[in-house]
């Protein structure tokens, strides 16, 4: 074993123990509190999420629209995965600035670098490793709109069936738009698992093809029901807050209590 790799290997064996399950549980509940007051709903499009055992090896791989998908990762794992152990990769540079992310789960990967690719792979081993390790990845590697076609995945997620057998792929799309209300909705569409050692049979290149063709597909889906505002086509999962403003919802709960209706704070809602 290279110096190089051995060093890789005990920074992956330092972050993996950095992880602290209050940490987890406490910054779930300060995240949960912080996304229930700036958005009005957390929504889920159908089929539901894929259910994982424990012991199985899951890589969900997402678009990178806004800085809340820090916290849209722990909600999800909070949420949709709560007997895994959750990671993700973020730039090492946001790691130093953002210290207590170390432990809820975030390992650092210095972007276009050598070092970066093999504490990437090095971390993401030894998260799926685990037995109950889940791999949450921001696949684009930088902001991108979700918009925004074609669709380029960083090069460091087509290398991972090289270096961890039996992994599942799954493609999630992201989006936060403003519907009809003051607060905008976090919208999920999870696309269909891809079999790591399928991917392993081809060339990085057709890897990464297929990786970005699997996510665009969800994105589009997400998009259409994005654009569509209909909240049926969604389960959800996390509402948060609705209504205009304190004192004008508290006129507007008035004027319901005195015609003997029920109040609905939803700028959409008709009273």
């Amino acid at each position: 074993m290279s110096d190089r790799k051995r060093s890789a290997d005990d920074r992956a064996a330092q972050a993996i123990a950095q992880r602290s399950a209050v940490f987890v549980r406490l910054f779930g509940w300060l995240f949960e509190r912080t996304f229930k007051s700036c958005f009005h709903a957390a929504r889920i499009a159908h089929p539901k999420p894929p259910s994982a055992a424990p012991a199985q090896q899951i890589v969900i791989y997402t678009n990178h629209p806004s800085w809340w998908d820090g916290v849209t990762y722990l909600l999800i794992a909070r949420y949709l995965y709560p007997r895994h152990r959750v990671f993700t990769p973020i730039d090492a540079g946001m790691l130093d600035r953002y210290g207590f992310a170390a432990r809820i789960g975030a390992f650092g990967v210095r972007q276009n670098s050598r070092m970066g690719a093999a504490d990437f792979i090095a971390g993401s081993k030894a998260v799926l490793g685990l037995g109950d390790g889940l791999l949450i990845i921001a696949a684009q590697g930088r902001f991108a709109d979700p918009r925004e076609r074609p669709l380029s995945c960083a090069a460091g997620i087509a290398h991972l069936p090289d270096h961890v057998p039996d992994v599942t792929f799954i493609p999630l799309a992201i989006e936060y738009p403003l519907w009809f209300e003051k607060q905008p909705e976090l919208l999920l569409q999870f696309g269909d698992g891809i079999d790591g050692n399928e991917l392993a049979a081809l060339s990085v290149t057709k890897r990464r093809e297929k990786l970005e063709a699997a996510l665009g597909r969800a994105m589009d889906r997400l998009a259409a029901l994005s654009i569509a505002r209909d909240a049926k086509a969604f389960d959800t999962w996390i509402e948060g807050t609705m209504g205009v403003n304190p004192l004008y919802d508290a006129w507007r709960r008035l004027r319901a209590m005195v015609r003997g209706i029920r109040f609905n704070a939803e700028h959409g809602a008709r009273e």
